[in-house]
């Protein structure tokens, strides 16, 4: 189960309104022109998923100059609002802005990631004495790696990436691949690929 839950990081639009303009703060709505941090937060919670990690980045990104902005404006008169409310928020979004600089850093190496684990299982099964299981397991510890990154908000990522992780143990293990584990790791690579 992906374990990066964006709620545990960047509260919703209509908890934004709520602490903003309920007691104790009762921040006016315009307190600070010019920025919406509501919109900013609608824009990360729509944007938070694996095929759209490049445009949640630079969402998380907006917000946390908006929430920059918002602090250093609304602190001459609801200092508490902004040191309480804003500025903790701002530090929860830089944290989720770190995960999905990660994220996208991961996306970006999974298909050449893919490609070597490929290349190192298909160079092993023509020639095993050349091409040791070690190497398998290498390309496939690295694969694990950026799948592991991207499962952190993608359940279908964690799956592959346990699944990696069983070939990384199988290759370290035995001396040779069975022609039943050959047909696997093939299906596996096809699927990984999806």
């Amino acid at each position: 189960m992906a374990i990066h839950k964006l709620a545990d990081y960047i509260m919703s639009r209509d908890d934004w309104k709520k602490k903003r303009d309920g007691a104790p703060y009762n921040v006016p709505k315009s307190a600070v022109s010019g920025v919406s941090i509501g919109d900013s937060i609608a824009a990360v919670y729509k944007s938070f998923a694996l095929d759209t990690a490049e445009k949640n980045l630079k969402d998380a990104e907006k917000l946390c100059t908006n929430l920059d902005t918002y602090s250093k404006k609304v602190k001459v008169k609801h200092a508490k609002f902004a040191t309480d409310i804003v500025d903790k928020l701002l530090k929860k979004a830089k944290q989720h802005k770190d995960v999905m600089a990660d994220v996208v850093s991961a996306l970006k190496q999974k298909d050449q990631k893919l490609a070597d684990a490929g290349y190192a299982f298909r160079q092993h099964v023509a020639d095993a004495t050349k091409h040791p299981l070690k190497g398998v397991a290498d390309k496939f510890n690295a694969l694990k790696g950026v799948l592991d990154c991207m499962g952190l908000i993608d359940d279908g990522s964690v799956a592959v990436a346990r699944e990696a992780g069983s070939w990384v143990t199988k290759c370290e293990n035995v001396k040779v691949l069975s022609d039943k584990d050959k047909k696997d790791i093939e299906a596996f690579l096809k699927k990984a690929a999806a």
